[in-house]
């Protein structure tokens, strides 16, 4: 039988991407609505989002690839207490 690898997802809830993007939510749904930040999913009725979609939106709007550098998912983690 063959193994299927699964990578794990993070998942982001509205307080924890207040954290990592340093803006309150009434500024993060401005931009969501404006089309400035990707749109939250609905997860147990609260705002959720893909660790990776935030990450690549940092790495997007900082101007940096999201694949040309080496920095893994952790190395982001390491910066941010949840």
């Amino acid at each position: 039988m063959d193994t299927i690898a699964v990578k794990p997802q993070l998942i982001f809830y509205i307080k924890d991407v207040e954290q990592v993007i340093g803006k309150p939510r009434i500024t993060l749904r401005r931009w969501w609505n404006a089309k400035k930040f990707p749109l939250p999913q609905m997860i147990n009725g609260r705002l959720a989002w893909r660790s990776e979609i935030i990450l690549q939106w940092i790495d997007e709007t900082l101007g940096v690839r999201y694949n040309d550098h080496s920095r893994s998912h952790s190395s982001y983690f390491s910066l941010f207490y949840f």
